[in-house]
C-alpha cells in the first residue's frame, strides 16, 4: 500500500486524469487528441496505421521547431509484449530508446482500443487453434472464440487498463482511450450508444475507472453566400463535438467527474459538451 499524492496545488502527480472518447471512424478522435493533449504524448498505436498522418492533419510535427518531441509512437506485435511494456514502462521508455524518458511525458494516448480488443481476441483464437487436433481444424474454426475466450479478453483488458490507470493516479499522467462506437438496447428497452469492445464484462467495468467518458460527433457549419445568407449547404469543421451528458431523447454512455463548467456569465452550463479540445476539458475536470 502507499499514500496518494497530496493535493496541495504544487504536486503534478495529483493532476492525473483518465478518460475515454468514442465515436465513428474518421470523426476526429485521434487527431483532436494529438492536437490538444499536454505534450509530449506517448502514443500506443493499435490500428496498424501511420499515426503521423493524423498528426500532420492538425499541424503537429513530431519534432517541434526547438528540437523537442511533441509525441512518440510505439507499436506492439503481441498482447503479452504490450503487457510487458506497460508493466515496465519506466524502464522501457528512456531517452536512449525513444528520445525522452518516461518522466518527460505528460500524456499517454491509447489509440484504437476497439482494435486492441479485436487483436487480443485473434491471439486467443490462434492459441486455441494451435492446441486443437490438426484434423479438426478448418478455416472457420480457427478464428472462432469460445465463450470463455471472450471472458479472457475482458479480463486481460481490465488488467492492462488498471496498469494504465495507475500511471494516471500515481504519476499524474493524462491517459486517454479512443474507441469506435457501438449500439444496442439498454436495460429499459431504449437504444443506447457506447464504446465498441470485444468482451462484454470489460465494457461494463471500464466506466467505473474513468474520470470522464464522451461521445464524439462531427460538427458542421452553414455555408454562406456572398451576401452572408445561408445556402442550405454545410461543411464539416474541426475539432469535432463531444458530449459528456445526456439530454431527453438521447441515450448514450457518458460520464463527467469534475466540477460543472460555468458559462461566460458564471452560471452552470445546461449541458456538459463542447469542442474536443483536451486542454480545456482537462482544465475543467481539475478545477477546484
Amino acid at each position: 500500500m502507499h499514500f496518494l499524492p497530496i493535493d496541495d496545488g504544487t504536486n503534478e502527480a495529483s493532476n492525473g486524469v483518465f478518460g475515454v472518447f468514442f465515436g465513428a471512424t474518421s470523426v476526429g478522435k485521434t487527431a483532436s487528441s494529438i492536437q490538444s493533449l499536454p505534450k509530449p504524448i506517448l502514443i500506443l498505436e493499435n490500428e496498424m496505421r501511420n499515426i503521423h498522418i493524423q498528426a500532420r492533419a492538425v499541424d503537429v510535427p513530431q519534432k517541434a521547431e526547438d528540437g523537442s518531441l511533441n509525441y512518440v509512437a510505439v507499436a506492439y506485435d503481441t498482447f503479452p509484449e504490450l503487457i510487458e511494456f506497460i508493466g515496465d514502462i519506466k524502464k522501457k521508455v528512456t531517452k536512449k530508446a525513444c528520445g525522452l524518458d518516461y518522466a518527460d511525458f505528460k500524456s499517454i494516448l491509447i489509440d484504437g482500443v476497439t482494435q486492441l480488443t479485436n487483436n487480443l481476441k485473434s491471439e486467443i483464437a490462434d492459441t486455441a487453434a494451435e492446441k486443437r487436433d490438426t484434423k479438426s481444424r478448418n478455416f472457420i474454426s480457427d478464428v472462432k472464440v469460445a465463450q470463455e475466450g471472450f471472458g479472457a479478453v475482458a479480463d486481460h483488458m481490465l488488467r492492462v487498463t488498471v496498469m494504465l490507470k495507475k500511471l494516471s493516479r500515481d504519476d499524474g499522467k493524462v491517459v486517454i482511450f479512443t474507441t469506435l462506437i457501438d449500439s444496442g438496447v439498454s436495460w429499459d428497452g431504449k437504444a443506447e450508444a457506447y464504446p465498441a469492445f470485444v468482451g462484454k464484462k470489460y465494457g461494463v467495468e471500464l466506466p467505473g475507472m474513468c474520470d470522464f467518458i464522451g461521445m464524439v460527433e462531427r460538427r458542421f457549419e452553414d455555408i454562406l453566400d456572398e451576401d452572408g445568407e445561408k445556402t442550405g449547404r454545410s461543411r464539416v469543421i474541426f475539432p469535432p463535438w463531444v458530449k459528456f451528458e445526456e439530454v431527453p431523447g438521447e441515450n448514450f454512455l457518458c460520464k463527467w467527474s469534475g466540477k460543472r463548467p460555468v458559462d461566460k456569465n458564471g452560471n452552470p452550463v445546461e449541458r456538459i459538451e463542447g469542442p474536443l479540445m483536451l486542454d480545456r476539458i482537462i482544465n475543467n475536470v481539475l478545477t477546484k
